[in-house]
């Protein structure tokens, strides 16, 4: 099932699972912030992607790893930053991981600064060295 839900603060913005289609476009935002980085096509089936007008401008791995939803290779593009984008990527993720009744959200903060950033979300630092975060998943109750 392919749903789009625009973003809150950006109506313009649409949040969706990536699409066969949207190869060449995640391939270039992926490119445009990690170069030597190829794009596996069964690999992209995992993403989460953001779109405007057409384009993909933000996108998310969201990779199944026994009972988590690893989160990796967070991307919005420079001039679509400060939107919420990123924040609504993650959100999609966890509701996709939700779904698939896994426990946890784990990623690694890139740098410091997006500690704070992961803590606003409900992330926990379990590992300052590696800068690992964990966020647990609200069980869903069928009562």
């Amino acid at each position: 099932m392919r749903t789009e839900a625009p973003i809150g603060s950006d109506p313009d913005v649409a949040i969706r699972p990536y699409v066969r289609s949207d190869f060449t476009d995640l391939e270039a935002l992926l490119k445009s912030i990690w170069p030597q980085q190829d794009l596996n096509p069964n690999r992209a089936l995992k993403y989460v992607v953001a779109k405007n007008a057409g384009q993909i401008v933000g996108a998310i791995l969201c990779d199944e790893v026994h009972r988590d939803m690893h989160l990796t290779n967070l991307a919005v593009r420079t001039e679509f930053r400060r939107r919420k984008i990123a924040t609504s990527l993650i959100q999609a993720a966890e509701t996709r991981a939700a779904g698939l009744g896994l426990e946890n959200l784990r990623l690694i903060a890139d740098n410091d600064d997006l500690v704070g950033f992961y803590q606003d979300l409900g992330f926990v630092l379990t590992d300052m060295e590696t800068r690992t975060m964990v966020k647990a998943l609200a069980c869903l109750s069928t009562n």
